[in-house]
């Protein structure tokens, strides 16, 4: 077996595991790996697994393996930060393959939601409506439940970026009520979109309460076999940082101290989407103590994460911090 000195001790030990492993235990240890290699940090070495997670899925005949591999490869170019060409280009990609499959409905509007996030975050926000009532009217055609859950929560993240946050809220409470089975990410997304936009708009004892709704709602997966495996860890994490934005506001410094830490704590934290996002809630937690000194240093290591792959939203981002900071 190949030594591989330069990886993680849990992804050198997944990959060994997978070299000698039988076909259907490989399909397995592959999902496994591709949470580890978050850990690595290294877009690179992680789509190079994710092809072999999709030729093996192929070549064992498993048509969801081959449509989830697919999906987490489009999943780990976002994690990932990888530049809006690529990302958007691959989706595209993904989602013509996907079109139509009964197998791949789920992913394929996982992926739309990815896309319009991604024009979101772009500053692209029309475009990103357009695209999100696009994949709602699809979902609706289909009945697919799942798909109805991703539009509107794309749909509520063009909303709010329009600042049309009456429709925004909307979109995500009507998330929060949608009756039938859907991802558990997407609901707890529609949780932590929702405080994210009270935040916003100062109204940070709802966003509290919306937070507390949202653990609640993970709590209740601690017996779901997935919840042992780290599944949900993405979702903590981004609850910790929505309790640490409301505190803030609140000016329970000690207490959004707390939970950034506890985000620290979630592998997603070690990617550069991680740490830029662990960061922009440290640097509002020093900036409202008037630590600037420290606040800038969050700042820079904002800057180095992202370099000069950030999409046009984070720059203006972080020069809008970088001008709050000295003005």
């Amino acid at each position: 077996q190949q030594d591989h000195p330069d990886y993680t001790p849990s992804v050198d030990s997944l990959v060994k595991l997978i070299d000698k492993s039988s076909e259907e235990e490989l399909l397995k240890l592959h999902n496994d790996l591709h949470r580890a290699l978050y850990e690595m940090n290294d877009l690179d070495i992680h789509l190079k697994h994710n092809q072999n997670f999709i030729d093996a899925a192929k070549k064992n005949g498993n048509k969801d393996k081959e449509m989830l591999a697919r999906t987490l490869r489009i999943e780990a170019m976002y994690n990932h930060s990888a530049p809006d060409s690529l990302l958007l280009t691959e989706s595209r990609k993904a989602l013509d393959l996907m079109r139509g499959v009964p197998e791949a409905e789920g992913y394929y509007f996982y992926i739309a939601s990815i896309v319009t996030e991604k024009h979101v975050l772009s500053g692209n926000y029309e475009e990103a409506l357009h695209t999100a009532e696009k994949f709602y009217k699809e979902a609706q055609e289909r009945k697919n439940i799942s798909g109805i859950a991703s539009a509107l929560q794309s749909m509520g993240m063009a909303y709010g970026a329009l600042e049309l946050y009456d429709k925004a809220e909307s979109s995500f409470r009507d998330i929060i009520a949608l009756k039938g089975k859907f991802e558990t990410g997407i609901r707890s997304d529609a949780y932590k979109n929702l405080a994210d936009m009270l935040i916003n708009q100062e109204r940070f004892d709802e966003a509290l309460e919306v937070c507390k709704a949202q653990e609640a709602f993970l709590s209740k997966l601690k017996s779901h076999p997935d919840y042992q495996e780290g599944i949900f860890d993405n979702l903590l994490f981004l609850n910790s940082l929505a309790y640490g934005n409301a505190y803030i506001g609140l000016h329970q410094y000690a207490e959004a101290e707390k939970y950034i830490v506890k985000a620290k704590t979630y592998s997603i934290a070690t990617t550069e989407l991680g740490i830029f996002s662990v960061e922009v809630v440290r640097f509002h937690l020093l900036q409202d103590q008037g630590k600037y000194a420290e606040a800038e240093k969050s700042l820079d290591l904002m800057d180095d994460v992202h370099g000069n792959d950030a999409g046009n939203t984070t720059k203006l981002d972080l020069k809008e911090l970088r001008a709050e900071l000295y003005y």
